[in-house]
């Protein structure tokens, strides 16, 4: 069962084995790879437009700076508890981030006879792999989210999304984002339990496209009987497998 709780200054989405959680510490956004039996394996932290990261695989800890190592330091010694409605995240430093469900999804709703509803069901998925020997991903996507934790040495890129599916495409509203050079979330978390809405006529037909209203639209190519293929950034092609 994949779950999205949302608080002012904190998100987190949670599997059955991981969870990756976003906290706003004053002017720094810290976002953190959870496992359930081995706690804190990954942490980036951004602030003044910048993020860095330190991870920890089998005892072998990976950091940009000491600042970064000292952050993993803090955050490992983190807890939190969970209740069917709520999340509470208590800081090393006893600060408590109270969080409330806000969907709840094992990915198995009835197929429905849109492409929209279709994606929106396909799409779920949470996962977690290296990616190497400096760098991990995990990815967890419901029907109204999309969280994303990668970070390594070379790419950093962190967020937690709203999704939108419309007959044109997928879109993503970002609430949050931290990359090398980027760190951001909007003021007031709570705002991301109103569903997102993508405009239809802002999907570039052969392209992905970011409109004014700070969505990331990725528009269907294609549709076979394995896949419904998104344009996605940079020229990639984004894959929705239809089974």
């Amino acid at each position: 069962m994949n779950r999205i709780c949302l608080g002012t200054h904190a998100a987190a989405a949670v599997s059955d084995d991981f969870c990756i959680v976003f906290l706003r510490q004053g002017a720094r956004i810290a976002a953190l790879l959870y496992g359930r039996e081995n706690g804190l394996v990954s942490a980036a932290c951004g602030e003044n437009g910048r993020t860095e990261y330190c991870k920890q695989m089998q005892g072998v800890l990976t950091a940009d700076s000491s600042a970064a190592q000292a952050v993993f330091a803090n955050h490992a010694a983190d807890r939190f508890t969970e209740t069917d409605s709520a999340m509470i995240w208590t800081l090393y430093d006893g600060t408590e981030y109270p969080m409330t469900l806000c969907e709840s999804s094992d990915g198995t709703q009835p197929a429905g006879e849109s492409l929209a509803a279709e994606m929106a069901r396909r799409n779920q998925k949470a996962y977690a792999y290296e990616t190497g020997e400096d760098g991990i991903c995990a990815e967890i996507i419901t029907e109204h989210f999309a969280a994303v934790f990668l970070a390594r040495k070379d790419m950093i890129y962190c967020r937690l999304g709203q999704n939108g599916y419309c007959e044109k495409g997928y879109a993503m509203l970002p609430g949050i984002v931290l990359r090398r050079n980027e760190c951001r979330m909007i003021p007031d978390l709570t705002v991301m339990r109103q569903p997102y809405h993508p405009q239809e006529g802002c999907f570039a037909e052969n392209g992905c496209a970011f409109p004014a209203d700070g969505g990331w639209y990725w528009s269907v190519q294609a549709v076979t009987a394995e896949h419904i293929l998104l344009n996605g950034c940079g020229g990639d092609t984004y894959l929705i497998a239809r089974s």
